[in-house]
Formats: structure tokens, sequence, C-alpha cells
């Protein structure tokens, strides 16, 4: 992969007895930082549905569309 063209989040586990708690954050995209709020979890089950909800909401389309470039 090259420099400066993903997407990297962050997922914090949070100390819970009970349950895999903890929330994803969209880190950075193509390099910029990004300033997204933390989205939680309840269950490690739920991380794909947060990280597409993330996805979403930052408009970022994954996966990306081929362009006639890159075919």
């Amino acid at each position: 992969m090259e420099k400066q063209t993903g997407t990297t989040f962050k997922v914090f586990l949070l100390g819970s007895p009970r349950r895999a708690k903890g929330f994803i954050k969209l880190w950075k995209h193509k390099g910029k930082n990004q300033n997204h709020h933390p989205e939680p979890f309840n269950n490690l089950t739920d991380i794909p549905g947060r990280i597409r909800a993330i996805l979403d909401q930052a408009g970022i389309e994954w996966p990306p569309k081929k362009t006639r470039a890159s075919k």
C-alpha cells in the first residue's frame, strides 16, 4: 500500500468484566488526521458494523470504485 492513501481506525477496549465494551475512532484518512467522535460498541462482533457507520458518516467510499486509470 502506498503512503498517505489509506484509512486508519483506533479501537479502544475498555476493561469491563462483563462485556467486551469499547469504542472506535476514525484516526486518519489519506494521511490527514480526522476529528471524528468515538463510536461505542458493546460486543466485539459489533465492530464491522460500527466501522461501516463511521465510513458512511465521513463520506468515505469503501471499497473504492475502480477508475479506468486503475484497471
